[in-house]
């Protein structure tokens, strides 16, 4: 029993150095970034303004070609309207030359209607006064 109780405290005694050595190095890892950066401030600081640039182009590029999207469907959408808008106007068109058409087709022959029933009145008149 006492070996066991002895093993858990080596074991334990492990771990709190393992521990140690951890936040030891953590830290001294820490201190160094620290230094990095304090030494590299400026040369970071324009890297990272280059990224932003970088990425703001981008952003300005694609907001671009968004934008020239947009604009070539809606001249797409307003190129297919005003072919509908014809289209419909043809239609009408259409059918306002074949009601005017039939129009004057009735026209003539009532027209034609009436030349003959004068005729044939003069004619019957004649005979009757003959």
């Amino acid at each position: 029993m006492a070996d066991h109780n002895e093993d858990k405290k080596q074991q334990s005694l492990g771990a709190e150095m393992g521990r140690q050595y951890l936040v030891k190095g953590a830290g001294e890892a820490g201190k160094q970034t620290v230094e990095y950066v304090s030494e590299n401030r400026d040369q970071l600081l324009e890297e990272a303004q280059a990224q932003t640039e970088d990425l703001r182009a981008q952003i300005g590029e694609q907001a671009e070609q968004a934008k020239a999207a947009i604009d070539e469907k809606r001249a797409q959408a307003e190129e297919e309207i005003e072919a509908r808008k014809q289209q419909a106007q043809d239609e009408i068109d259409a059918r306002k030359k074949q009601a005017q058409d039939e129009m004057d087709a009735r026209k003539k022959q009532a027209q034609d209607a009436m030349d003959e029933a004068k005729d044939n009145l003069w004619g019957n008149l004649c005979k009757c006064f003959s």
